[in-house]
């Protein structure tokens, strides 16, 4: 099992904007495998703080979803919308380290 977790601070005025990009991800009709097991969940304390967990159960599935347009989509809106983002991931992906911009960090398991 494959998992990237992002813990992500929204910037505040941008909360709704960043709420809509996440549920258009969510509700894609006929996703592919590659977009992986994806659930939001927002801080109880902190009204612009959110976690987003992602699994995949094949490694392969994990190197397609870097390519894709939906992640791409998903990159965009942590960088635009959000004020700080951090990304925990378990894989040893080269691609996934060479992703540009992003604070990676190990994910423990």
């Amino acid at each position: 099992m494959f998992r990237m977790t992002v813990t992500a601070r929204v910037r505040p005025e941008k909360r709704v904007e960043f709420l809509q990009a996440m549920d258009s991800l969510k509700e894609a009709d006929g996703r592919p495998a590659y977009c992986g097991n994806f659930m939001i969940f927002p801080d109880v304390h902190e009204p612009n703080l959110f976690n987003l967990s992602f699994e995949w159960g094949k490694d392969q599935d994990f190197e397609d979803c870097l390519d894709s347009e939906e992640f791409r989509v998903f990159l965009g809106a942590v960088r635009v919308l959000c004020e700080e983002a951090k990304f925990l991931c378990n894989s040893l992906s080269e691609k996934w380290t060479r992703i540009a911009g992003i604070h990676h960090e190990p994910l423990r398991m």
